[in-house]
């Protein structure tokens, strides 16, 4: 492709769906070779937020603090956050949040966290209901 623009809008094209195949490291080669700022951003954090999703957290984490933009990393590290929560992984996402530089984004992380961990809670407070009411049958 001789036209700039139209080789980095197809390069960042074929990162993203390379890191929705789960070809992280092609996805991260090909993004790297992006000249456009932007696009070479919006690839990593597409990246980062493909990794996390499939639960490769540390290398979605390694990948979004390679972002310049500073909105982009942003973003992609509240994606980490939530999905980290999401797995149970309740630390490791405030972990994850507390690295966000913009309040909002940072919110955003925060309050999915809280709603991952009081689904948590109350799955186990079910549980454990469930497990009294069978035991309370047996009179001891």
């Amino acid at each position: 492709i001789n036209d700039a623009h139209g080789k980095d809008t197809s390069l960042s094209e074929i990162a993203i769906a390379q890191a929705k195949a789960g070809f992280f490291n092609q996805a991260i080669t090909t993004a790297n070779t992006i000249n456009d700022a932007h696009g070479k951003d919006t690839s990593l954090s597409e990246i980062a937020i493909a990794q996390a999703k499939a639960g490769f957290f540390n290398q979605a984490i390694t990948t979004a603090n390679t972002i310049n933009d500073a909105h982009g990393k942003d973003t992609s590290l509240s994606e980490i956050a939530i999905a980290q929560a999401k797995a149970g992984l309740h630390q490791e996402a405030t972990a994850t949040a507390n690295t966000i530089v913009n309040a909002h984004s940072k919110a955003e992380a925060r309050i999915e966290i809280a709603i991952a961990q009081a689904i948590d809670a109350a799955v186990l407070i079910d549980d454990f209901r469930s497990k009294l009411s069978r035991y309370a049958r047996f009179n001891f």
